[in-house]
């Protein structure tokens, strides 16, 4: 029976899975004394504890949401006796592990319906360092030595390995670091036909006016998209079974397919006669990989880098740039429209560029964010905040309400370890354009965008080490 004080006894909440549609049709059903939330994967038992102490101390298997109990009626309670009635949930609990009694700090933001849509305070971008022995089996399958079964065998240990690692430090939300992409993008052109069979070689400019050639991963498209099989269905399948907690899957943005891929002598003499054409194709396919995730009980969808180039575009030609954002926002918001409920997280990141440690992209936050932040339909923006080069947090005055901006201070690609404190000033340097509780904190990008052994740019412990300081950073400033 839900308690009249939650200070003296924790409001037990029944939780099953199932799929967020089977979860949304649930929440227009009247509540009874127990309220049942349908959750997505894991498989655990949830309940609503009292106090942060008890959700540390409790044996319970599983997730504790922590809060105290509120004594104002939900919405949808028609047909049921009044003094039977659940209690709504404060807006804001947290989300506390039972393992060892290491919280997640992870706040709930939405309770519509039964409910809980969680703010991660602390997040990351999804790449992480592929082991040793990892990058030695994807050289051994691509020479022949093995077979695809040993090379799933060994993405299956190093994502295994990975999760345990997220766990023991405490992150909110779990990756499988994209151990089994060539690249953090090739999760669309590996599973699309329609491409070149390889991948271009670029020649990048170092800081010393040298430059180096530097394997990219962005197929021309040279025929029509067709998918041939799923995306990320492997990688959220695997998530589901594995994951300690809530999972993330990244994909990129159909605006950066169509960007990246449209290849002028290539793409226009096949069937697609300009970018916007294939835009619709891209846009279709991570559509509906988007809508498969959530059946597969994906907590958080994750699209990128479909607007940098935004980023400098307004200085060469207003007027274009203008209409060109408004195409690739509508087509962003074909997909997140299609998955946005209180049960899924969708966001974006405006990545700068990770392939090489020196590059950090040109261009402000100021134009593009003055436009997309209201416009685009996703909960959260991962901005890369790690040098001066981007400018201040002046953009984060446009951050409407509702929504947040998960500020990129922790770099990935310079071992240096960051100071707690350091961070914190700075969080509150952000603060002051916007509410605290519209940000969190994350790394300026993934740890590993390619998956060979020049893509990562600091040692393994360095990432760690990193990546425990955004939690406990994050537990200090929204405990």
């Amino acid at each position: 029976m839900v308690s009249q004080s939650a200070e003296e006894n924790p409001i037990e909440i029944k939780v099953r899975v199932g799929t967020p549609r089977e979860a949304s049709a649930a929440s227009r059903l009247p509540r009874q004394t127990a309220p049942e939330i349908l959750c997505a994967p894991p498989h655990r038992t949830h309940r609503l504890a009292s106090t942060p102490r008890e959700a540390s101390t409790d044996n319970t298997p599983g997730l504790d949401l922590t809060g105290a109990a509120s004594t104002s009626e939900p919405d949808d309670v028609s047909g049921t006796d009044k003094g039977q009635r659940a209690k709504k949930l404060q807006p804001t609990q947290w989300l506390y592990s039972n393992q060892n009694g290491t919280p997640f700090y992870t706040e709930c933001a939405s309770q519509k319906g039964g409910i809980v849509k969680p703010v991660y305070r602390s997040d990351q971008v999804g790449s992480l360092l592929r082991p040793p022995q990892l990058l030695d089996a994807r050289d051994a399958f691509k020479a022949g030595k093995i077979d695809r079964v040993a090379l799933r065998r060994a993405e299956d240990a190093a994502v295994t390995d990975v999760l345990a690692r997220q766990q023991r430090i405490a992150v909110p939300i779990f990756t499988d670091g994209e151990m089994r992409r060539d690249a953090w993008q090739t999760v669309f052109s590996q599973a699309v036909e329609g491409f070149v069979d390889q991948y271009p070689l670029t020649d990048i400019a170092r800081p010393d006016g040298t430059t180096v050639k530097v394997q990219m991963h962005t197929k021309a498209a040279r025929g029509k998209l067709r998918a041939v099989g799923r995306l990320a269905g492997t990688d959220a399948a695997f998530l589901r079974e594995h994951a300690p907690g809530p999972f993330k899957i990244t994909m990129p943005s159909p605006a950066y397919v169509a960007r990246g891929s449209f290849r002028p002598g290539i793409t226009d003499s096949a069937v697609y006669p300009d970018r916007e054409a294939l835009l619709r194709d891209a846009t279709d396919i991570v559509r509906k990989e988007m809508l498969a995730l959530v059946e597969d009980g994906c907590s958080y969808i994750q699209l990128d880098e479909g607007f940098t180039h935004h980023l400098t575009a307004a200085s060469k030609d207003a007027a274009a740039a203008e209409k060109d954002l408004a195409v690739d926002i509508a087509a962003e918001n074909a997909c997140h429209d299609a998955v946005r409920s209180d049960e899924v997280t969708v966001a974006v990141h405006v990545c700068r560029g990770s392939r090489v440690a020196w590059s950090h992209g040109p261009g402000k936050y100021d134009w593009l964010a003055e436009r997309l932040f209201d416009a685009l339909h996703c909960n959260r923006f991962l901005l890369e905040y790690d040098t001066d080069i981007v400018g201040g947090f002046e953009p984060l005055r446009f951050l409407p309400k509702g929504k947040v901006v998960v500020l990129g201070l922790v770099s990935s690609k310079e071992p240096r370890l960051e100071s707690g404190d350091q961070l914190k000033r700075r969080i509150d340097e952000a603060a002051k354009y916007c509410s605290l509780d519209q940000l969190a904190l994350t790394s300026q990008c993934g740890f590993q965008g390619a998956a060979q052994r020049d893509g990562a740019h600091i040692d393994y412990d360095s990432q760690w080490r990193k990546l425990e300081l955004i939690v406990e950073t994050a537990r200090d400033v929204w405990r």
